[in-house]
């Protein structure tokens, strides 16, 4: 029997919502032009966050997150710019989240 984990299903539902966001604005014509990727960017960055601000806690020392799912889909979607604008809330997001020894801050310690 599978037990899903809540972070698990967080995250997926953090990336569905960024998709479903994008293809009802974007793909039915509601928002047009420049915009088009200025939403793509918001929805999956959001994505991104959401999903480093809910990791998936294994062991005590074994900590994954989804994030690279809104990256690979930003790339597929919009290009490989929107990829590389993608790539700076997912290392900063990195970046934030530890202490200056490099050990993760949580609130599971």
């Amino acid at each position: 029997m599978i037990i899903f984990n809540q972070d698990v299903v967080n995250n997926f539902f953090y990336i569905l919502l960024s998709i479903f966001l994008v293809f009802f604005l974007v793909e039915k014509r509601f928002i047009r032009g420049i915009c088009t990727k200025m939403i793509t960017f918001l929805s999956l960055s959001g994505a991104m966050i959401l999903c480093m601000l809910s990791p998936i806690y294994m062991k005590p020392y074994c900590i994954h997150d989804l994030r690279m799912i809104p990256f690979v889909l930003g790339i597929m979607y919009a290009g490989p710019y929107m990829g590389l604008a993608l790539f700076c809330p997912s290392w900063q997001g990195e970046h934030s989240f530890t202490s200056g020894a490099g050990h993760r801050l949580s609130s599971m310690d």
